[in-house]
């Protein structure tokens, strides 16, 4: 068994949160005198949750323990994961968890780690090459202004491989590892909903966010800070029964339009809220998993 605060235990860790859809962080000791102990913990004093699944697992009762069952068909997966594959997964996996730590709290980077999430296994995804004139033609033209052919060539391909085309293998990597049963979830809204003909648009979106935010400082839009439309359950506590909570939140918000600060975006710009984005995520990784197995048999 890993020595506890191990790296060994803190993969345990973020594997646990990733197979079980809860948040698991690990504490100081679990063990006294050689026999199991339960460290006593309320939940996090804050207005309101991004989804109760997280924190309970996907469960309308609070007070009961997580079966750690689940995790005896995920785990050997993992062991049976291509080799070149596996340290990419669990770096993964620990963006995942630290994205679902802190989506209440910092969920503008909590949004950014899901997408480094992606990012860490898409990367080796082979995508359709086009050529600069279909994607720039006014740069296109200025290259071609370049006597040195191998100068031209060079610097092409420099641009080529820049962020358009890191946003497409984004985009074709959640496409390739998502399934029907990610839209039969049964806690979907009615209304705010996501079908499978936005997905395309949807991830463009999040991705150019991503950007902004990133390269530019641009703030995501407010409505993302979902825990003042949450109730308060900063009261309650782990061994209490029962909780209520929104089973049925939006997906993306509904509207003519949305500003926020100096920014506005349409209806054709929004991204989702935190919680699809997170769901998702976790189903990509889970497929990705399975779909990279060194044997049928260990599936």
């Amino acid at each position: 068994m890993p020595e506890w605060g191990s790296e060994q235990a803190q993969e345990f860790i973020y594997l646990a949160s990733l197979f079980m859809r809860k948040r698991f962080t690990l504490g100081p000791m679990v063990r006294e005198d050689t026999e199991p102990i339960r460290i006593y913990a309320g939940l996090k004093s804050i207005n309101g949750y991004i989804d109760m699944d997280v924190i309970c697992g996907e469960t309308d009762t609070i007070g009961d323990s997580a079966n750690l069952d689940e995790l005896s068909k995920w785990l050997p997966l993992v062991d049976n994961i291509l080799p070149t594959l596996k340290d990419k997964f669990i770096l993964a996996v620990r963006f995942y968890h630290q994205a679902i730590e802190i989506i209440e709290t910092a969920t503008d980077m909590a949004y950014i780690n899901l997408v480094s999430s992606i990012e860490t296994l898409c990367q080796d995804l082979s995508t359709e090459t086009k050529k600069l004139e279909e994607i720039d033609q006014g740069l296109a033209a200025a290259i071609k202004k370049i006597s040195s052919c191998d100068l031209r060539k060079d610097i092409e391909k420099r641009i080529l491989k820049r962020e358009p085309f890191i946003q497409n293998k984004f985009v074709n990597f959640i496409k390739n590892n998502i399934d029907a049963s990610f839209w039969t979830y049964n806690k979907r809204p009615q209304h705010g909903r996501i079908e499978p003909v936005d997905l395309d648009r949807i991830l463009k979106n999040i991705y150019q966010q991503r950007s902004n935010f990133l390269h530019s400082g641009t703030p995501f839009p407010e409505y993302i800070y979902l825990t003042d439309r949450m109730p308060d359950i900063s009261h309650l506590k782990y061994d209490q029964a029962y909780i209520m909570h929104r089973l049925y939140q939006e997906e993306i918000p509904v509207g003519l339009g949305i500003t926020s600060g100096s920014r506005s975006w349409q209806p054709s710009e929004y991204i989702p809220y935190p919680h699809f984005f997170e769901r998702l995520v976790r189903h990509v990784l889970l497929n990705y998993l399975k779909r990279n197995q060194q044997n049928e048999d260990a599936q």
